[in-house]
């Protein structure tokens, strides 16, 4: 004679070894092997001394409880997927635009070109000057920009050398120096074309430029 179960459902699934369960997706896991086990359950419970029906409906409500999350959590999944989709479509239409992006490095694989940018003065200065260095330090040219009051200031570089000759690929630094010490040292921007657009492991968007390092979209302060 077969025993009567007597033990939960939600006890024999919690306690269900590795090698027992089925080998389904982990998406329908859970809900095959409570009904596997449910049905078991009723099937071989004793006719004389059946289970308390309280204890089904509260282990279906855990279960609902437990399912409902699941479904949640898809669907917080396919937001977020969404959010990602729209983000990257949003990005895609800048490709071609110029950017003003809060960067100092330029790096290129072919010999500079013209870039134009922003030096963000902290202070008025009675003479600020901008240096092009190479990644070991080397100052490869320099451009006297005077005396100029606090804020904003464009400038733009040919892409030459103190000599007139355009520098090899690679990468160099943009450097604003003031004539007396001020609190702030100056902030540079770049302005450089979109080229294309990729999303890493983490979903972060980052745009392709023409001579600036791909940079984020949060460094981008303007779209022209």
């Amino acid at each position: 004679m077969i025993e009567p179960t007597s033990s939960s459902v939600l006890s024999n699934l919690n306690g269900q070894s590795s090698s027992e369960v089925p080998n389904n997706d982990a998406d329908n896991l859970g809900m095959d092997t409570f009904l596997q086990l449910m049905t078991t359950q009723l099937r071989y419970q004793d006719p004389t001394a059946p289970q308390d029906s309280s204890q089904f409906l509260d282990q279906m409500a855990q279960f609902s409880s437990l399912s409902g999350i699941q479904s949640m959590e898809q669907s917080i999944t396919r937001a977020v997927e969404g959010l990602q989709s729209n983000r990257l479509l949003q990005a895609s239409s800048m490709v071609g635009k110029q950017v003003l992006v809060k960067t100092d490095q330029l790096s290129t694989s072919q010999p500079t070109s013209a870039i134009s940018g922003e030096i963000d003065l902290p202070a008025s200065t009675a003479h600020l000057s901008l240096k092009i260095q190479t990644e070991s330090g080397q100052t490869v040219r320099t451009i006297a920009l005077g005396e100029l009051p606090g804020g904003r200031h464009s400038f733009t570089w040919d892409g030459l050398d103190q000599n007139g000759n355009s520098l090899p690929a690679g990468s160099y630094r943009f450097v604003g120096e003031v004539a007396e010490p001020i609190e702030l040292l100056p902030e540079i921007s770049l302005r450089d074309q979109v080229v294309s657009v990729t999303v890493d492991s983490s979903g972060e968007l980052y745009l392709n430029l023409n001579q600036v390092p791909a940079v984020s979209l949060t460094q981008v302060g303007e779209v022209s």
